[in-house]
């Protein structure tokens, strides 16, 4: 009958949205972010660009993970693919989708503020473009801790 097909398709429908899952999750956030080594004594940061992501994607073909995603190699790709040496207001996700028994994905993406780090020791006078865009912070810290102070704006 016409009920019964409904039904059918209905329920056809819903088991579909069911295999289909995925989720997103707010990992964490933190105000800066690197994988880089960087000197912060006497230096001036420059923003690249604003609002960036980075992702770090391992998939899972049938029912096996091919690996497992990491913050460090999203936080690289969003660094590398803006020029940039840290990251600034950093929010983390953890996403996952798959299809059982077909396809699936884990993936870490990272979005944040993408900051270049300029040496000004080796500058010999910074442009005003530098200046309007970027903080000079000054290592005032002692005994192995660092407290960055922003000295001017």
């Amino acid at each position: 009958s016409g009920m019964d097909l409904i039904h059918r398709w209905l329920s056809l429908i819903a088991l579909i949205g069911i295999l289909l899952t995925g989720c997103s999750t707010r990992y964490g956030t933190l105000t800066m972010a690197t994988t880089k080594n960087i000197q912060m004594d006497n230096v001036r940061l420059e923003l690249v660009k604003e609002n960036v992501s980075g992702k770090s994607t391992k998939p899972i073909v049938l029912i096996i993970p091919t690996g497992t995603p990491s913050i460090e190699d999203a936080i690289d790709a969003a660094l590398e693919a803006n020029g940039g040496d840290l990251l600034q207001n950093v929010v983390i996700y953890y996403k996952w989708f798959y299809i059982p028994y077909i396809y699936g994905e884990n993936t870490f993406d990272v979005k944040g503020d993408v900051w270049k780090v300029v040496d000004i020791s080796t500058q010999s006078a910074p442009t005003s473009s530098l200046d309007s865009q970027g903080k000079i912070f000054k290592n005032i810290g002692t005994d192995d801790q660092l407290d960055l102070v922003s000295i001017t704006n």
